[in-house]
Formats: C-alpha cells, structure tokens, sequence
C-alpha cells in the first residue's frame, strides 16, 4: 500500500503524538518506538528530532525522549486548525483519535491538502 505523502507540519505532530501515546504506557520513551508509530524510517526521524529539539517542542537525555509544554501546545493548536478546517466544510479527514498523556486528543490526519490548508489559514 502506498503511503499518501505528509507535510512536515503533520510529520512533527505525529512524532509528539506518538511521543505522547508512549509516554502514557511507559515511563520511557524510546525512538524505536516514536519511529514505528510514526510510520517514518529511522534517518528522517532522527532529523525530525534534531528539529523539534531546537524548536523545544522535545527534550532528549540519554537516548530517552520527553515531550516539553512547548510540544504539547504544538499539538492542542494543531488539533484546533483541524477542528476549525472540519467545522468550516472544508474537507472531511479519515483520522484515528488518540488520547494524550495530557488528556488532549491527538488526531492522525491523513490528507494530501493539508499543507495548503495550514498556509491559508496560518
């Protein structure tokens, strides 16, 4: 099956999504776990990381992974631009709703106009 491609956006929201998930099973959060989740392979991830760790979305210590407030807000704002984009009839998503470490819920979205959306309504 054909993976739809995703924007970097969406890509960093589900690493944290993921993050989040594990973070409610285990006390650790490790990168093969985030990379599994995330559906991305372990190079691209590992980019992503260095990001969202300059960005302090995510803190690393000793191959160990913590989502920071920072990140959490990330993925509450994210959901709302998805809520606002549903609510407004723009598109209808396929998603899978997960509950965050925080109560929040993530939503894996899957949708090609997605990127284009994000810099309309950004």
């Amino acid at each position: 099956m054909k993976q739809e491609k995703r924007h970097k956006l969406q890509l960093h929201y589900e690493i944290l999504c993921a993050i989040e998930e594990d973070m409610m099973q285990n006390d650790k959060v490790r990168p093969t776990r985030t990379q599994h989740s995330s559906r991305l392979f372990y190079d691209k991830m590992m980019n992503h990381f260095d990001e969202l760790e300059g960005k302090r979305m995510i803190y690393r210590d000793r191959g160990l992974i913590t989502i920071t407030s920072k990140g959490r807000k990330f993925t509450e704002q994210y959901n709302e631009l998805i809520n606002l984009a549903e609510n407004v009839g723009l598109w209808g998503l396929q998603k899978k709703k997960i509950t965050s470490f925080t109560g929040s819920e993530c939503v894996f979205s899957q949708s090609r106009t997605f990127g284009v959306l994000f810099w309309i309504l950004w």
